[in-house]
């Protein structure tokens, strides 16, 4: 019995040793700030092959492409009006995080910037199903700033503020899913279940450092799972707070094969946004 007792203690020992060894030599993650210009990503290390292989796995998940899928159309009428007495401040929205309701023209972020005044006529306006519910949503834009992705409910006859953007660059991609391309050189991709809440998020950006063209590309994440990294993936990665995500810096031609779906997406999306963007008055008039 005795030895039975001195075997487990030892066998308890040995894992302890090993958690503790483990963890001395974790490889520390570095932290990554996307908007500095001043960080030293030549220095970054190239992630090895089988990092890039679960890149390359990671990436070929995601669905880049989006179409702009039309609902029922028998049904645009009805949902025309209900949009046309929002923007004349007919009926309230309703923010569903804290279910306060406003008019349009008394929610600061519209009436902010250039358009101090409300006008209708001042935005842009993306009319189309963006949750996949068979009902068409309406997209308001500033062309500027802020997007707008508003949602009337049939069954519970309320306006709902579905998605709301605010950065700079960013663009409607298709039904579930936006996207943010800054300047040609930094890109973020979000796909969106039906409620607005993002299930998937990719994002990767090329950039001169020192004089040194440095491609970096993070590790798509997902809703649904959990990111956890291999002690071999840790050397490599460089870990975003802002946006919670972990890049890895790769080859040119490594970026290119992980992104060639994206531009490809980006390319067709741009072309089939126009045929669902319009005037105030070519929509409503």
């Amino acid at each position: 019995m005795k030895r039975i007792k001195i075997f487990i203690c030892i066998g308890i020992i040995a894992m302890l040793l090993l958690v503790i060894e483990s963890g001395f030599n974790e490889e520390p993650i570095q932290y990554i700030d996307e908007y500095s210009f001043f960080y030293p990503y030549e220095n970054v290390k190239f992630a090895d092959k089988k990092t890039v292989q679960v890149l390359m796995e990671a990436y070929e998940k995601v669905d880049f492409f989006s179409e702009f899928q039309k609902g029922n159309l028998e049904e645009y009428d009805f949902y025309k009006e209900k949009y046309s007495s929002l923007l004349n401040n007919e009926i309230t929205f309703t923010l569903p995080e804290t279910g306060e309701q406003y008019y349009l023209k008394d929610y600061e972020y519209v009436v902010s910037g250039k358009n101090e005044f409300y006008d209708v006529r001042n935005y842009s306006y993306l009319f189309f199903d963006m949750n996949g519910d068979g009902a068409p949503e309406l997209v308001m834009t500033d062309r500027f700033y802020f997007i707008y992705y508003f949602r009337y409910d049939k069954n519970t006859e309320t306006m709902n503020l579905w998605y709301q953007t605010g950065f700079f660059w960013e663009s409607v991609h298709g039904t579930g899913t936006v996207r943010w391309d800054r300047e040609g050189r930094q890109h973020l991709f979000c796909r969106l279940d039906e409620n607005g809440k993002e299930v998937c998020r990719v994002m990767f950006f090329e950039r001169d450092s020192n004089g040194e063209m440095v491609y970096m590309a993070a590790l798509p994440s997902f809703a649904d799972e959990e990111t956890v990294l291999s002690r071999r993936m840790r050397k490599y990665a460089c870990y975003s707070e802002g946006f919670q995500v972990y890049y890895f810096r790769v080859t040119e031609d490594q970026y290119n094969a992980l992104t060639e779906r994206y531009y490809e997406a980006v390319e067709e999306s741009n072309i089939c946004r126009d045929e669902v963007t319009f005037t105030y008055d070519e929509l409503f008039q």
